[in-house]
Order: structure tokens, then C-alpha cells, then sequence
């Protein structure tokens, strides 16, 4: 165990890495030069956390995935013998690190580095400082949380794994537990968290660093990591995004009708992701396109690994036809008028409903709004 020869306690905390959901190759040089190359030059390191699925899912022994894993683990190794810095490793989602921490385990036998994988509930002590570490678990009894959260006396920091209540749309979780501020009632520091893809802030203390590069559609907010400051004389902290540059992923609706001609349609896209240097695009089409112009624009982006084209169903398009012929009463939207719901869930309700995905929380919306 290092000495502290200060009084603050700096680290970084990145998580939800997802090594094998994209060239693995590509995901280690972006992280090599945005973030081992970033925090070697940091004047000092107490402690480096992955937070979680640093893997995607279980891969072959001889995988690239688990290659280039190894590989950025090393390189946060050797800048942890440097800095006498302690090595955090969680336990994420089954599905996604699937027990595949193991292949570190080597490094508990190494003695000239600090390292903790953990994967069970407990607390550690990074220079003087007491750090609760919650991997994601599965059908563990309550007991065994209360008896970390609650009755296990005041500590410092907060590592997880989870969901913290607020974060997603719901509150989904999955088989996993819902986290609330009141479960960490004796930390007298800050939480950080991996598992939700949107960095940000909750509750003023709850942190989560988001993953740090973009690799599909629904994640085009920033993406990075985080270094942290934490005084555990006055439990003052202090929290910095670091922000990663990584490919754009953007889906936009068309909700009227360009043209009739599908080549007009085809040069419209095709000049939006040229012109806005958008590396991989979605256009979803709101309106019903002809059969015969459905299969050109389709046929021509069918092999495109850029650009992705969404159509209405023939459902859906016949819902829209009903509609203009006053056929049928669109009642989705009849939740606005519900006085029992606050009015900042029914805009989050309407926003996602128009997006079709999770554009934004409660929680976030709150955020946005207190900063204006």
C-alpha cells in the first residue's frame, strides 16, 4: 500500500470499454492515444478504475477482443508502477464480461502492483482511503447490500456497476438493482458508476463516465472518461469529463416528402453526410414512401456500411393514410392531458416518443435546466 505524500486523492474512472463490439484494434488506438496518453502526463495518480464491461461479451481465447484488452490492461499497469497508483477492475453485465476477468488474475501475483478485481461486494482501501466496490450481481439477497451500504460505517467513494435511479428511461434494470441516493447515505465522498452509456451527473453526487467512444446509433452524446479530485479532509471533490473523439453516429427523420424522384432523395443523403462529415448515418423516413422508390433507395444503401435506411411499415403507412382520411383518432398523445402527470415527464414522454428511443431522462432534463 502506497504512503500518501498529499493530501488529495486524484484517479480516473472509465468504464463499459465493450472490447469486440468494434474493431478491437481501433477501440485500443483510440483509448492508447485519448487515454493512457492523457493520464501518463498527469503529475499524479492514486488510482485508475474500469467500472465494468471491459469486455462485450465471451470471446475465443485467441480473440482480438481479448487481445487488445490485455493489452490497454497492461499499458494502465505500467502506468500504476510508475505512480504507485492502485488498479480498480469491476465486474460488469454477465452478458457482456462473462466471468472473462479471470485472464487478469495473473497480476494478483505480481507485488510490484496494486491491483483489485473485484467481484464480489466489498470495501478497499486506496492510500488511506475507504472505497465501496459493488460489481454487477445477479439475485444476491438485500442483506448482503445493507450490510456495505448501511452497516459497514462511513467510507469515501463509491465504485459500481448498476443503475442509479434516474439514469434511464424507467428506472430499467433488468435482473440487476436499482441504486438511489439514500443507499449511499454513509459515503461522505462522491459515486462513480458504469453500465449506463450517458455520462453525467445525478443527484449532485452520483457520476457515471458513459462509454468512452461512440460505436452505435443512440449514443451520440460525448463519450470520454472522468478525473477525479477528492479531498478526505473536507470531502470536497471535484469531477472533470475528459472528453474522447470517436466516430459520429446520427439518425435523423425525414418527416416530409423531398421528392418523388428517389435519385433527388438518395443525393440529398448522401450530401448531409458529406457535407456534416458524419461518419455513420440513419435516416428514418416518417412519411410513406412508393413501393417502386422504396426498393431503389433500399437496394442502394443496402450494402452500404455507413448509411442505413428506416422505412415505415405497411402498417404504419396505412395508419398514416386512415388518419388523413379521418378514419381513424390518433390517441397516443393522451397522456398530455393527464393531470396526474407532471409536466416534465409528459415533454420527456412526447421528445422520446418522436425520437423512438431513450433521447433523454427526467433527471437529465432537470440538469439541462438548472444550468440555464
Amino acid at each position: 500500500m502506497g504512503k500518501r505524500t498529499y493530501n488529495l486523492l486524484i484517479g480516473v474512472c472509465i468504464a463499459d470499454l465493450h472490447f469486440g463490439a468494434f474493431d478491437p484494434q481501433k477501440q485500443y488506438n483510440i483509448l492508447k492515444e485519448q487515454f493512457i496518453n492523457v493520464i501518463k502526463d498527469l503529475p499524479a495518480l492514486d488510482y485508475i478504475a474500469i467500472l465494468g464491461d471491459l469486455y462485450d461479451h465471451k470471446m475465443m481465447g485467441n480473440s482480438n477482443g481479448l487481445l487488445y484488452a490485455s493489452l490497454l490492461v497492461e499499458d494502465i499497469v505500467q502506468i500504476a508502477k510508475e505512480k504507485n497508483a492502485t488498479v480498480v477492475i469491476l465486474n460488469g453485465t454477465f452478458s457482456h464480461d462473462a466471468n472473462q476477468t479471470s485472464n487478469l488474475y495473473h497480476y494478483l501475483n505480481d507485488p510490484s502492483v496494486d491491483i483489485r478485481i473485484v467481484t464480489s461486494v466489498q470495501f478497499i482501501d486506496i492510500k488511506g482511503t475507504k472505497v465501496l466496490c459493488i460489481p454487477e450481481l445477479y439475485g444476491l439477497d438485500e442483506s448482503v447490500y445493507q450490510d456495505y451500504l448501511t452497516y459497514g460505517g462511513y467510507y469515501d467513494l463509491a465504485f459500481l456497476h448498476g443503475t442509479f435511479e434516474g439514469s434511464v428511461y424507467g428506472n430499467n434494470v433488468g435482473q440487476g438493482r436499482l441504486f438511489t441516493i439514500h443507499d449511499f447515505k454513509m459515503c461522505t465522498g462522491f459515486m462513480v458508476g458504469g453500465h449506463v452509456h450517458t455520462p453525467g451527473c445525478h443527484k449532485g453526487y452520483f457520476y457515471y463516465t458513459g462509454t468512452p467512444y461512440r460505436y452505435k446509433f443512440g449514443e451520440e452524446e460525448a463519450k470520454g472518461f472522468l478525473i477525479t479530485v477528492y479531498d478526505p479532509n473536507t470531502r470536497g471533490h471535484y469531477v472533470h469529463f475528459k472528453e474522447i473523439i470517436s466516430d459520429s453516429y446520427i439518425t435523423i427523420n425525414i418527416e416530409d416528402i423531398i421528392s418523388n424522384n428517389p435519385k433527388v432523395v438518395i443525393d440529398y443523403i448522401n450530401r448531409l453526410q458529406k457535407d456534416q462529415g458524419i461518419n455513420y448515418l440513419k435516416v428514418r423516413f416518417k412519411y410513406p414512401i412508393d413501393g417502386s422508390d422504396k426498393v431503389v433507395i433500399d437496394n442502394y444503401y443496402r450494402n452500404n456500411p455507413n448509411t442505413f435506411v428506416e422505412f415505415l411499415s405497411l402498417a404504419e403507412e396505412q395508419k398514416i393514410k386512415d388518419r388523413e382520411a379521418g378514419i381513424i383518432e390518433d390517441n397516443q398523445y393522451d397522456f398530455l392531458l393527464d393531470p396526474k402527470i407532471p409536466d416534465l415527464e409528459k415533454f420527456v414522454r412526447y421528445v422520446n416518443m418522436k425520437e423512438e428511443c431513450t433521447f433523454i431522462t427526467v433527471d437529465k432534463l432537470k440538469e439541462i435546466l438548472s444550468e440555464v
